[in-house]
């Protein structure tokens, strides 16, 4: 009988926040894959933009039938091949979009659902922030009203599977900017990971307030 292999799947639709969350668990030692880049591993990045290239809708992009719960599950074995014996990790913003795909993926056991949530207006205004030319290449540019089209999509998508989905552990983006070695500590104990407290520390002193301003909601 093989052992089960848990999953850890870090869902938000912002990159600042969620990717500042999973550099410290990474310091606690969740694995990511050698291939990624603040969380988000380039199989997956790579997979995802080509049926959501940016700034398009779900609704707008699947141009050819695909058995996305396949292509995921080999993305994930690929994944897991990279993590060794370390608890496998996974995010990415437009996973919103798939995460009773990503549920139907993966097999080899239970999967361990974080929610990094924030206001929405102030997620909307980040991204369209990071979406000007001053700050991204044309590729990842934006205007404002495809900004928040595309964040009110996945916001939506993501409250309707916690809500009526599987069990979660919800981490708001004030609590974790506030107390972040308490809120790490949650994390660990909710993927059942074990963290000394020198490493615990040195995760939480990662997370810097300055980069990730508080709601305004």
């Amino acid at each position: 009988m093989s052992v089960p292999i848990p999953l850890i799947a870090v869902i938000g639709i912002g990159r600042t926040l969620s990717s500042a969350l999973c550099e410290s668990m990474q310091l606690m030692g969740v694995g990511f894959g050698h291939q990624q880049i603040r969380g988000e591993h380039v199989y997956l990045a790579r997979y995802l933009e080509k049926l959501h290239p940016f700034p398009k809708l779900a609704t707008q992009c699947l141009d050819c039938e695909r058995d996305i719960p396949v292509d995921l599950a080999d993305i994930l074995r690929r994944i897991v091949m990279q993590c060794g014996t370390g608890l496998p990790a996974i995010k990415y913003p437009t996973l919103c979009w798939h995460l009773d795909d990503l549920a139907a993926a993966w097999t080899a056991g239970p999967i361990h659902w974080i929610h990094i949530d924030r206001q929405l207006e102030d997620s909307v205004w980040s991204l369209i922030d990071r979406s000007t030319p001053r700050r991204s290449p044309a590729a990842l540019q934006a205007n404002a009203d495809e900004c928040r089209r595309m964040q009110q999509s996945l916001w939506l998508a993501k409250e309707a599977w916690f809500r009526d989905g599987p069990p979660h552990l919800h981490v708001w983006a004030e609590d974790l900017m506030d107390g972040p070695a308490r809120e790490l500590a949650r994390v660990a104990e909710h993927i059942g990971l074990t963290v000394p407290p020198q490493k615990l520390a040195r995760a939480a002193a990662h997370i810097d307030r300055g980069k990730a301003p508080h709601s305004r909601g």
